[in-house]
């Protein structure tokens, strides 16, 4: 073989392996987003229910004795709050 062929043979070798090393992080690549997809839907399916507990809290706010308002306010703006704080944690992520 000559040093052209050799050149080449060993140039091909070490280009090949660079394109698999991509195709390795390619790869990668796509299960991080599929683990980041999967983590972030099951954070919002918590924030959802969240979202159930603070409009169910507003809803007797609605629905509550005049005496028992400032209870029901205190409960419903700490409720929110949470909401509130979850999501922008998931924002900032």
């Amino acid at each position: 073989m000559s040093k052209k062929d050799e050149y080449i043979a060993k140039a091909r070798a070490q280009f090949d392996e660079q394109v698999a090393r991509l195709d390795q992080l390619k790869a990668q690549a796509k299960q991080n987003i599929a683990d980041t997809k999967v983590d972030a839907m099951n954070r919002i399916e918590e924030l959802e229910k969240h979202v159930a507990e603070a409009r169910s809290r507003l809803e007797a706010i609605t629905d509550v004795a005049e005496d028992k308002f400032e209870e029901a306010k205190a409960k419903f703006e700490s409720t929110a709050a949470g909401l509130k704080d979850s999501i922008q944690n998931l924002l900032n992520r």
